[in-house]
């Protein structure tokens, strides 16, 4: 099982909405959403607090949630045993990917960006796409940054390995890690329905995935 959740920040801009799914948070939620200064702000942390448990509904549980954290401080799931979940956000969205087996999540918003980063962080072959991408190098950018991303957070270790130490291979609209330091297969699936947007979910999963699942909030 893999699945992606989409929640629109904006929702929140409801005050009724964020008021209920406010006081509905735990504590500490309730707090870091507290000492933010912008609503813009405080609608994306309360979004990145309700989408799990909204997702995991959707997903057919309806027990206790609790949460844990991995070697390198990537949040788990300890209730309910057994599945798993990792959490982006960028721009007006957050998602969230749920799955029984590892996985990883990120999504970008693409913008104007400085492509000499690439000389930086892209292994030579992406970096070569890129320089050589004319017109569409800033999507393909972004487009390789989140499935870098996507892979290091599905390991459980983020940015503590260079994203140069390894290569994205795209075809269509998935793609394959090539790793030198792994012999595991990991698939990356992108998804572009968002206007803006790219998201890349990884997973040992080889599957056919559904378009994300907007999740809907109402009073």
């Amino acid at each position: 099982m893999l699945r992606l959740f989409v929640i629109n920040n904006n929702v929140f801009n409801d005050d009724g909405l964020f008021e209920k799914f406010f006081a509905a948070a735990d504590g500490e939620r309730r707090a870091k959403i507290s000492a933010l200064a912008s609503r813009e702000a405080k609608n994306r942390s309360l979004a990145a607090g309700v989408i799990l448990p909204l997702a995991l509904k959707e997903c057919g549980y309806n027990g206790i949630i609790k949460q844990g954290r991995g070697k390198y401080g990537k949040n788990c799931l300890v209730e309910p045993d057994g599945l798993y979940f990792n959490l982006s956000h960028s721009g007006d969205y957050t998602a969230v990917a749920v799955s029984d087996g590892e996985v990883g999540c990120d999504i970008q918003q693409i913008k104007p960006a400085d492509l000499r980063v690439a000389r930086r962080f892209y292994s030579e072959e992406e970096r070569e796409a890129v320089e050589s991408a004319g017109e569409g190098a800033e999507e393909l950018f972004y487009r390789i940054w989140a499935a870098k991303e996507s892979y290091l957070k599905a390991l459980g270790i983020g940015l503590n390995r260079s994203l140069a130490s390894f290569s994205v291979r795209f075809s269509g609209e998935s793609a394959e890690i090539d790793d030198p330091q792994s012999a595991e297969k990991w698939h990356v699936y992108e998804y572009c329905g968002l206007h803006g947007y790219r998201i890349a979910v990884c997973s040992r999963q080889s599957v056919s995935l559904p378009e994300a699942e907007e999740l809907f909030v109402k009073l």
